[in-house]
């Protein structure tokens, strides 16, 4: 038995690579190498060893046996199965031509494989996690995430961020007048083309509520231009479906709100059952937008628009009167961003309030 390739070395790699090297010169001195399973074929990520018969022998029977394991026998080549929930998921080997390993020797290289064992499945669950969480959030985000997870206010806090809500105009008619299955067929086309445009764009996706999206720009990590970062999204979120809505004049289309604000961040739910996400007055402001714009369009809150206004064409709409509000809101219809908005913010988080006399304050 051969392996087929070698694996290219990863961080990951690299450092059991070396703590291999450490075990084997503890050996006095010995080759230790590891090699994984992977589509049911051996592949070493580790230098490979020039294995005689008697060897590849004891590889097979560590990750195929065909019995109880044989008791230990001195030897000059050593095969150890990494078990993972009792399964075989790779090999670590030994070598050393000059003398066979002793008891002690063996039992070394037994808790060796154990611990090699175990940081492969941290290494496979981590790769796994991060797989999930970038289905919901931008792969950078994701990464910090996994590297630094309490580094980011993740049980809660108030911060600034801008929150985008998108729900299809039309859906519920066409839901009444079509099939189950073409319904639920069609709700997974449009949400295929709008998180991508969400996540793509540095946005978590916060719910999905009935045949609307909530994304989240500024949580769970600090994004100084997140509302440049939600305006980018949304645009991109109408291009993408609008190829979609174009198939049939009776197919409903996003409809988008934007707003920017403090808002209380944080893990919401039960001990059993949390989820991420933000609430507070800038969220329900940012529904209420959505609600106002047309079908394919974006509608930004006032606070919003103060921070992109240098980059974005927009058209200003009549004061709105929002339940909850003591005075009527400023809104905006985002058209499009100029060339040059990724230059909007640098690296500095800004604040920007919208006074009752609808002037605008900033802080750096």
């Amino acid at each position: 038995m051969a392996p087929t390739s070698v694996l290219p070395a990863s961080t990951e790699a690299a450092v059991l690579a070396q703590t291999l090297r450490t075990c084997g010169d503890l050996l006095d001195p010995a080759t230790v190498a590891l090699a994984l399973l992977h589509g049911g074929v051996l592949h070493f990520v580790s230098e490979p060893l020039r294995l005689d018969d008697r060897g590849w022998q004891a590889v097979v029977e560590a990750i195929a046996p065909s019995g109880p394991p044989p008791p230990p026998v001195p030897s000059t080549q050593v095969a150890l199965p990494l078990l993972v929930h009792r399964r075989p998921v790779g090999v670590l080997v030994a070598q050393r031509p000059d003398r066979p390993f002793d008891v002690a020797e063996s039992a070394l290289l037994r808790l060796v494989a154990e611990r090699v064992a175990a940081a492969v499945e941290n290494g496979r669950l981590h790769a796994s996690l991060a797989e999930l969480l970038a289905e919901y959030m931008s792969p950078d985000v994701a990464s910090t995430l996994l590297a630094d997870p309490d580094g980011h206010q993740l049980g809660g806090g108030t911060r600034d961020v801008t929150v985008l809500f998108a729900d299809l105009k039309g859906f519920t008619a066409f839901s009444e007048r079509s099939e189950p299955a073409a319904v639920v067929a069609l709700l997974n086309r449009y949400y295929a083309a709008a998180v991508p445009a969400i996540v793509e764009h540095g946005g978590t996706v916060s719910a999905f509520i009935g045949d609307a999206i909530m994304g989240l720009f500024g949580a769970p990590l600090s994004q100084p231009e997140h509302p440049l970062l939600a305006a980018r999204a949304a645009l991109a979120l109408q291009e993408a479906t609008s190829a979609i809505a174009d198939e049939r004049p009776d197919l409903p289309r996003f409809r988008v709100g934007i707003n920017t604000g403090p808002a209380t961040v944080g893990n919401v739910g039960s001990p059993r059952r949390r989820v991420f996400t933000a609430i507070g007055d800038t969220v329900n402001l940012a529904s209420r937008l959505e609600a106002l714009a047309p079908p394919g369009g974006i509608v930004i809150g006032a606070e919003t628009h103060a921070v992109i206004r240098s980059f974005a064409e927009v058209r200003a709409l009549e004061e709105i009167e929002v339940k909850g509000k003591s005075r009527p809101v400023r809104a905006y219809e985002l058209l499009r961003l100029r060339t040059g908005s990724d230059r909007l913010l640098g690296s500095q988080t800004v604040t920007i309030r919208v006074g009752p006399g609808g002037g605008v304050e900033g802080t750096g």
